[in-house]
């Protein structure tokens, strides 16, 4: 039995992209081998009595009893805020939080760190944070002594108010990594923003293309937009990525003298 829900609606009139609507359905296509898909279909606009009832039914499919669910569920959840904390208060990427989460001592810390240059990341984080797909670019970009923001390093609050100062209202639940993270970036002033999005990600292009906009023509702020896919050349991206570096550091050393 594998456990594959629909994420549809998790905030009121702001709807998940189709790769998580049809994915219980993807995953019974491409795997026709797999053992049972449970599924849970989580639609916060279909009111809270129906995902009571999609919790009901998911109790039963597990053979367990509902209040013993719901248990588990706070203490998941209790769990992922603590994760989501570490990361705001040491300023660490998933995979950094991920290493450090059941770790009470020693926490290695990158907040505070001094750097000439700090550059924001903007993208979702199977992109931002999958060092095999972008050829591991946060350790490129560190290597080159810049310092790193990523989304998940900004509260919710920062992000929410990046969305509004760009767009007004939030269209699609990943906005906030996106159009969210490059509004607060904007407004603390970063040397550079770099956007790293998945080849034909539709609501990606429309996003980067207003951060684009914002960048280029009312923000006055380096902006450099990255695309990958199965096919990107790791020479191609370092390439592009080492000009945009350089090109900031001579800004910055410029405009000392």
């Amino acid at each position: 039995m594998i456990y594959v829900p629909v994420l549809r609606s998790i905030e009121s009139k702001v709807y998940n992209c189709s790769r998580l609507l049809g994915l219980p359905d993807l995953v019974r296509a491409a795997v026709p081998e797999i053992p049972k898909v449970v599924e849970i279909d989580m639609d916060i606009n279909r009111g809270e009595g129906y995902l009571k009832k999609q919790v009901l039914q998911f109790s039963r499919s597990l053979n367990v009893d509902l209040d013993s669910l719901w248990e588990s569920g706070h203490k998941a959840k209790k769990l992922y805020d603590k994760y989501l904390s570490d990361l705001q208060e040491y300023q660490l990427t998933y995979q950094e939080g991920i290493d450090t989460l059941y770790r009470q001592e020693g926490k290695a810390s990158r907040k505070g760190h001094s750097a000439e240059v700090t550059i924001g990341l903007i993208g979702h984080p199977y992109v931002v944070n999958d060092d095999y797909f972008n050829h591991n670019l946060i350790q490129r970009i560190r290597k080159q002594g810049a310092r790193i923001i990523t989304p998940e390093m900004l509260s919710e609050k920062s992000r929410q108010k990046g969305i509004q100062d760009i767009t007004g209202q939030s269209y699609w639940t990943s906005e906030a990594e996106v159009i969210g993270a490059a509004g607060s970036y904007f407004s603390e002033g970063l040397d550079g923003i770099i956007g790293v999005t998945a080849f034909s990600c539709g609501p990606d292009s429309l996003m980067m293309s207003m951060v684009k906009h914002q960048a280029n023509v009312v923000r006055k702020t380096p902006f450099l937009c990255l695309t990958v896919d199965e096919h990107s050349s790791e020479t191609g991206l370092v390439t592009r990525l080492e000009a945009f570096l350089e090109m900031i550091y001579r800004q910055k050393r410029k405009n000392r003298v």
